[in-house]
């Protein structure tokens, strides 16, 4: 069995943890599409925009079953 493996999401503050799995056997297997929530994505820093402000990014996160 190959062992799990620490991630970093990001930066080293935000560190997750990645094992092996098993496809079929779990609690969102057939569940079709699950809404997760809206998460931050990035900053557009003011020397990047037109208007010269701080913008913040986020999306709409989700599960689909396919």
């Amino acid at each position: 069995m190959v062992a799990g493996r620490i991630i970093l999401l990001g930066t080293r503050d935000c560190p997750g943890f990645a094992e092996p799995c098993v496809f079929g056997a779990g609690a969102y297997d057939r569940a079709g599409e699950l809404q997760c929530s809206r998460m931050f994505h990035s900053f557009d820093y003011p020397d990047e925009t037109e208007d010269n402000k701080l913008a913040s990014n986020f999306w709409d996160s989700k599960l689909v079953d396919v």
